[in-house]
């Protein structure tokens, strides 16, 4: 081996021991930054033949694990959907909540008004007791609706907000896609920008639940669950939201000024679909079975009511007053300002030559609590009440269980991905002290060939 070839193999063999150092120096420097990758070269031998050349230090390139990347997002997804509706469902559980004071309580008390009322047919006590009873449930329901009303606003206000959020994100990632696919098509190294597209993307599903495809040339393909683009290489769509038929819905749309399109309803996941869930299916949904319960209830009553005669021999009043549609009967419902205004009114025997005595209709309008009805779906008023709320609790139970579930599967495969991709300290300072050695063994070689040269040089 010649001297010449003793300095090739000194010279790359510092440079490529000076690059890993380097390297390592970074991998312990971002060890708390939030999604660095760490980096990863090769030292491989150079030469050709039987010709040495030292070794050299390949470019390094980020370590990472699709598979725990997409087991991340996945899981994140799931749980800010679970977050979305979690909420919400609490605050609807609260309004439509048993208990005395609640709807459920309201109720009892009207039809044990009712009970009261026909022992005492004439009792002016007792009339004026099922006014008061009817008008508190009639109050209560109606506040009820109002509170589930006010709690749409709100989550559609937090919808919008999550919007925008994803609007920025795909943005972003459409501009990294460019960058990327720009710098490693001229041969750079783009690790950075990789890492900071994949936070925006891990970002991005946990606000949407997309799904991710990577592309040859380096960009990715980012969609919705239903199959519809939010980024396709360096372009973005715009997702917007549209009320139909009382649900709000979302739509999708490009900067051309085309008209936007109408999604599924289960077009996105994560958060935004929780939200959308809480307030078009478990909100939405709440409110739909109070003015079923309001509508049959009325209609059950007002059809019995009629049949029977007040003090004064009058005949065919409703006792309540709702539309004639059974939307907004909850937020309307009102007892008929008559029989409010004179409880002698209220209608107690179907028998004119009974009063004031007879009480035949008033038991039959307490006994309406256990009567299976055909406007509540062959149900009484109580158990479509019960299974409004029971089912409320269900849902808010199954929920948190699952956000649980899904929190607890996003740190798990956190903890996975992190293992791999993090930074360890102690492998790094590891690493660090042998490149440390092989640079200091380099340098050796090149001072011996230096010395070797200064000896050939002395003897001529």
């Amino acid at each position: 081996m010649s001297i010449r070839n003793m300095l090739n193999i000194g010279r790359h063999a510092l440079g490529a021991y000076q690059g890993a150092i380097q390297q390592t120096s970074q991998n312990a420097a971002n060890v708390g930054t939030p999604g660095y990758s760490r980096r990863r070269g090769t030292l491989s031998s150079l030469g050709q033949g039987t010709v040495p050349a030292g070794v050299q230090y390949s470019d390094p390139r980020r370590v990472v694990d699709r598979l725990s990347n997409a087991s991340v997002r996945r899981a994140r997804a799931d749980a800010g959907m679970h977050r979305g509706r979690e909420a919400a469902l609490t605050t609807v559980e609260s309004i439509v909540a048993p208990g005395d004071n609640g709807l459920a309580g309201r109720l009892d008390a009207l039809f044990n008004s009712f009970q009261r009322l026909a022992s005492k047919p004439g009792g002016d006590a007792e009339r004026r007791g099922v006014v008061q009873a009817a008008e508190s449930f009639a109050q209560d329901l109606r506040g009820a609706r109002a509170q589930l009303n006010e709690l749409q606003q709100p989550l559609t206000g937090l919808a919008n907000d999550q919007i925008l959020t994803i609007n920025r994100l795909s943005e972003q990632v459409a501009h990294l896609n460019n960058g990327i696919r720009d710098a490693e098509a001229n041969g750079s190294e783009a690790s950075d920008l990789r890492d900071e597209r994949d936070r925006l993307l891990d970002e991005l599903s946990g606000q949407a639940g997309t799904r991710i495809v990577e592309n040859k040339d380096g960009t990715v393909t980012v969609s919705l669950r239903s199959g519809q683009a939010l980024v396709s290489s360096d372009s973005h769509y715009n997702l917007g939201t549209r009320e139909v038929d009382g649900e709000l819905r979302l739509t999708l749309s490009d900067d051309d000024g085309r008209p936007s399109l109408l999604l599924p309803t289960d077009a996105s996941g994560g958060e935004i679909a929780g939200v959308l869930q809480a307030r078009n299916e478990d909100v939405g949904g709440a409110i739909r079975e109070l003015d079923e319960i309001a509508y049959g209830l009325a209609q059950g009553l007002n059809a019995l009511h009629r049949e029977g005669f007040g003090l004064d021999g009058s005949t065919g009043r409703d006792f309540f007053v709702v539309p004639d549609e059974i939307d907004g009967a909850a937020g309307s419902i009102t007892i008929n300002s008559e029989l409010r205004d004179n409880p002698d009114l209220i209608a107690a025997t179907r028998h004119a030559d009974r009063l004031p005595g007879g009480s035949d209709l008033t038991l039959d309008l307490a006994g309406l609590r256990a009567t299976p009805l055909d406007d509540l779906g062959g149900k009484t008023v109580e158990e479509r009440l019960s299974d409004l709320q029971v089912g409320i609790g269900q849902s808010l139970s199954a929920v948190r269980d699952d956000l649980t579930a899904s929190e607890n599967q996003e740190a798990t495969f956190s903890s996975i991905r992190e293992s791999t991709r993090g930074v360890n300290l102690d492998e790094e300072m590891t690493d660090l002290i042998q490149f440390q050695r092989g640079f200091q063994a380099a340098g050796r070689v090149v001072r011996a060939a230096d010395e070797m040269m200064e000896e050939v040089l002395s003897l001529i």
